[in-house]
């Protein structure tokens, strides 16, 4: 803060030093109405040249845009080719998806024709078998009870003939006592 007072007393200083210098004036040299008029000529022939050089350059820039205008048109053009074959892939790519969607519903719809044609024909074979058994069974039982009708009467029939057997080897063995040809002969089949 003290070094701004001492600025502005410095700058004092030398205009009250220097005051010639403070208040200096340049005079120049009278210019004629020719000089002006040519002056104006070579300013206005300047600035033909520089709106000549201006036009050029707009001229240039013009042409420049229209070319970068051409290439964002080619670019354009080239984005909706490319558009274009991304919407035909799609329609494509959908086509084969609902082609893929119908082959599956038609796969799907034969896969569970097949299943219930194949439950079905195993509910017909357990009703097959079912019936079987009870056709196979009936005869069988009838069969069974037949036979054991008839082994219940061959036991009946054996244990009478063993009966009578018994009998007539105890008289064959009483007549073998008093015939030695008879004692031979049940000797050799161990009778007696």
């Amino acid at each position: 803060m003290r070094t701004l007072p001492m600025i502005y007393g410095a700058i004092m200083l030398c205009g009250w030093i220097f005051p010639p210098a403070a208040l200096a004036i340049e005079v120049a040299q009278r210019i004629t109405d020719r000089e002006i008029i040519e002056q104006l000529t070579l300013i206005k022939a300047g600035q033909e040249k520089l709106s000549q050089r201006l036009d050029d350059t707009i001229q240039n820039t013009n042409k420049r845009f229209d070319d970068v205008n051409k290439r964002f048109d080619d670019v354009n053009k080239r984005f909706d080719d490319v558009n274009k074959r991304i919407d035909e892939n799609t329609q494509s790519f959908n086509k084969r998806q609902d082609e893929l969607n119908k082959r599956f519903d038609d796969l799907f719809h034969l896969i569970l024709t097949l299943f219930g044609s194949l439950l079905g024909l195993i509910m017909a074979l357990f009703g097959y078998i079912f019936w079987d058994r009870r056709t196979l069974i009936r005869p069988l039982e009838e069969r069974i009870v037949h036979n054991s009708q008839e082994i219940a009467a061959f036991r009946e029939w054996y244990r009478e003939g063993s009966e009578r057997m018994e009998r007539m080897l105890q008289a064959l063995r009483e007549m073998a006592r008093e015939d030695a040809r008879l004692a031979a002969v049940l000797r050799t089949f161990s009778l007696l």
